[in-house]
């Protein structure tokens, strides 16, 4: 296969994967044969199946029976049983049983060792240092708790008008009540119709174009209005992530109608405060751990699927843009970006895709989860290589770096090391374009910087008002250098600096502070497995940012909505949280 594959770390994953997948079916024939449980398990569970679609009608004594045991032992969904029953055939098996075996044996030996007692030191010593930090302590603290910010009087509002316009449906007060009541918009439009269109939402982001995006986020938006307005949402706290959203909303409007392309403002305020509403959608369409758990679900699996696809373009070689690569300081003949029109795109909505699923992999219980999960992790990691981009590369390092930080603690060795070994480990190509990052020596990076000394320019020039939303490609030739082509500044930050002015500036940056506060600060207050998954929202979130420092991350509008589609997510993911860890403690 080497011959017939690239060379680099895709091809070698391939020539590898070909050959363990036939080694995997000669195993399990082996095990059969010598009855070993997981063949024998799979066995099983086929004959099962197929005696399942065989079997006749069921008698009334049968009925009667079924019903009986199912009052014993409980309901349970299908898909949740059968992932139970795969989940302890793998705990049982062989294979695990000796990995288990063979990690147990590591741990004691390195707890054992000289090397762990000094690493413990140095860790106490530097943890209670940080942890003692102004930072720290800032982030620790419920700061909507201190300034009351639930008892803000626009959700007491919109609460009351929900009771009294249900009221006035369930009573029939009036004849549009009536005409409301008896319709059948009214009985499909349900709390439940919410949930399952935002995992169309989230299903559709790397999918479709965004005009029908933005028709499906308005139907959905719709649907969320009508149930606000029916009473049928539960009551959701105000919080200060709510708050500076709405200001830097009210900022993008102010940047609208005052743009010297107002036309075209115009369109882009009107997607982008549609796409902004998801996050409101979002945040209370899910309130129980099983919607949150669907959702996850559905926005993983989808990212796997385009990261598979990813992976397929690199190895057939796409044809692709010769602005996307710099053949002088880079042997690089291809960068997939699957359903998208930029890898650099594409390793944005993984970044965010991968971090879920290694929440997920440590959230989920069953071994049959943490096996999905992992895999799903694992084709994420390979077609965010497959795209060859810098930034998203370095924003997933970053992400797990902050993930391991915040859950798991004890894999900090494993990553110093891994870092430490990349040199050796990564194929020259990809090590020499990641340190590429810091030496600016390619072509990409010299017209970044001389893109943002042009974008400090229009900041000095505009800073109290900036130039108003959209008008960056007409008023930026007046500051270009070395004439230097292009659509944005490839920063997020300094985009918006030069967009929206200070004030929209610093709303933005409060608004992101105050969304990663809370994530932190809610980590004490839920369940371990909770715990886990906010640490994976946190480091997504913080992965994505960095991204943004050499990237305009809301040039494309999917990226827009998902941006606040997976806030909105991981503001339900708190309140769920903290409503599972009441009811367990």
């Amino acid at each position: 296969l080497e011959t017939r594959v690239s060379q680099d770390i895709i091809g070698q994953v391939i020539a590898l994967g070909i050959p363990i997948c036939i080694g995997v079916a000669v195993y399990m024939s082996s095990t059969y044969i010598l009855k070993v449980s997981e063949s024998l398990s799979v066995i099983e569970i086929v004959r099962n199946v197929v005696r399942k679609n065989t079997m006749q009608e069921p008698t009334k004594n049968t009925i009667q029976e079924g019903r009986e045991k199912t009052k014993t032992t409980g309901k349970q969904r299908g898909y949740v049983k059968m992932s139970q029953i795969i989940s302890k055939q793998i705990n049982h098996s062989f294979f695990v049983r000796w990995v288990i075996k063979c990690m147990q044996w590591f741990i004691c030996l390195w707890m054992e060792s000289l090397s762990f007692r000094y690493y413990k030191r140095v860790c106490k010593i530097c943890s209670s240092g940080i942890m003692n930090s102004g930072i720290v302590t800032y982030f620790r603290k419920d700061w909507d708790v201190l300034l009351k910010t639930s008892y803000s009087l626009i959700p007491k509002i919109l609460k009351r008008l929900g009771i009294l316009s249900g009221k006035s449906v369930r009573q029939r007060k009036n004849k549009f009540a009536i005409m409301v009541g008896e319709s059948t918009l009214l009985k499909i439009a349900s709390p439940n119709s919410l949930i399952f269109l935002l995992c169309a939402v989230v299903f559709a982001i790397p999918i479709l174009p965004t005009m029908v995006l933005a028709m499906l986020c308005t139907i959905t938006l719709g649907v969320y209005i009508l149930n606000l307005l029916l009473g049928r949402m539960p009551r959701s706290k105000t919080t200060l992530v709510s708050v500076y959203l709405g200001l830097f909303g009210i900022c993008v409007m102010y940047g609208s109608f005052t743009s010297n392309t107002m036309a075209e403002a115009m369109k882009i305020m009107a997607i982008f405060i549609l796409f902004m509403s998801m996050f409101f959608v979002a945040k209370d369409a899910i309130h129980t751990e099983e919607k949150l758990n669907l959702v996850l679900f559905i926005m993983v699996s989808t990212g796997a699927l385009i990261a598979l696809y990813a992976v397929y373009q690199y190895v057939i070689g796409v044809e692709i843009d010769k602005a996307w690569v710099d053949s002088e300081a880079f042997n690089i003949t291809t960068r997939a970006y699957a359903t998208f029109n930029n890898p650099n795109v594409l390793g944005e909505y993984l970044i965010i895709v991968g971090s879920l699923a290694a929440g997920m992999l440590w959230k989920v219980r069953t071994s049959f989860g943490k096996l999905f999960y992992a895999g799903c992790f694992a084709l994420i990691c390979l077609g965010l290589g497959a795209t060859n981009s810098r930034g998203a590369m370095l924003g997933l390092l970053l992400s797990a770096g902050m993930f391991v930080v915040l859950a798991e603690k004890r894999l900090i060795p494993v990553g110093v090391v891994g870092l430490l070994a990349m040199p050796a480990i990564l194929p020259a190509t990809l090590w020499s374009r990641l340190a590429s990052s810091i030496t600016m020596s390619d072509s990409s990076s010299q017209y970044r910087l001389s893109i943002y000394e042009a974008g400090i320019d229009m900041v000095e020039q505009y800073w109290a008002t900036g130039i108003g939303v959209g008008a960056f490609p007409e008023t930026y030739p007046l500051f270009s250098l070395e004439a230097a082509n292009a659509y944005h500044i490839h920063n997020l930050f300094l985009q918006e600096f030069i967009e929206l002015g200070i004030v929209g500036f610093l709303v933005l940056v409060v608004l992101i502070i105050c969304f990663l506060q809370k994530l932190y600060s809610t980590m004490i207050k839920v369940p371990p497995r909770f715990r886990v998954l906010l640490a994976g929202f946190f480091g997504g979130f913080v992965g994505l940012l960095l991204q943004g420092m050499t990237d305009h991350i809301w040039f494309d509008y999917s990226i827009v909505l998902l941006f606040w589609v997976y806030m909105g997510i991981g503001m339900a993911s708190i309140k769920v949280g903290v409503k599972q860890w009441k009811k367990e403690n």
